[in-house]
């Protein structure tokens, strides 16, 4: 049975198009002011992990009187509380991590955390990111995305090239072809019908739809409850 885990992290305050786009998920992991993300969206993580530098007293507050577990680090530390999140979802077994709120803010965490998302530490894992409008998927082997016919994809190699890419279900296929690092060439293909497939022999892929999330009554799941559920209930 697959196991979904949600990462609230600390980045831009979720959009409606996000929080519609949740899916049902076994465990919400709030990372930092992931915590105050969360409790505006009705959610309860069953863990905060993180420096709290950034979250709200009132957030700390909130999370305390639930019994929501604290998961303090030093704020001098080797990893970002996102990194801390995903390795804490790892553990709980995940099969797919999505992440919410993980971008914007300063570029720099932007920039870390779209290569921690993309580590070949997390192969066996489906991480999905939701930002602002877009869906972004890694690959590492081969994956089956969902689209509506004219959509907008982007294939974006990271951490290396990306060798033998084959593509089913986009106007431009690929056919075993490498995407060098730092290459634009997967930049802009579009989708033919409602589903896409993209493989690859070895390296990893970003699939970038700017475009998922605008309001068409296909999210991802159910959105977020309407009310707090109780702590340590999962979110679904």
């Amino acid at each position: 049975m697959s196991k979904t885990v949600l990462i609230v992290a600390g980045g831009e305050t979720p959009t409606p198009h996000v929080l519609r786009a949740l899916p049902p998920a076994a465990m919400c992991i709030a990372a930092d002011s992931g915590l105050d993300h969360a409790r505006a969206a009705g959610l309860v993580p069953d863990l905060a992990v993180g420096d709290f530098d950034s979250a709200s007293p009132e957030a700390l507050t909130w999370a305390r009187e639930l019994g929501i577990p604290l998961e303090e680090h030093p704020a001098a530390k080797n990893q970002t509380d996102l990194e801390l999140a995903l390795d804490h979802a790892v553990a709980a077994e995940a099969d797919r991590v999505v992440l919410a709120a993980f971008g914007g803010g300063r570029f720099d965490h932007l920039l870390a955390n779209v290569a921690v998302i993309a580590s070949p530490r997390y192969a066996d894992v489906a991480v999905d990111g939701l930002v602002g409008t877009a869906r972004v998927s890694v690959i590492h082997d081969d994956r089956t995305l969902d689209g509506r016919p004219d959509e907008v994809l982007s294939l974006l190699p990271v951490h290396g090239a990306a060798h033998g890419v084959t593509t089913d279900g986009l106007l431009y296929p690929l056919r075993g072809e490498t995407l060098p690092a730092g290459t634009s060439r997967g930049v802009s293909n579009v989708f033919l019908g409602t589903e896409a497939t993209v493989g690859l022999d070895d390296g990893i892929l970003l699939a970038v739809q700017p475009d998922r999330l605008l309001d068409d009554g296909q999210g991802d799941g159910e959105g977020v409850p309407e009310a707090p559920p109780e702590p340590g209930v999962p979110v679904s």
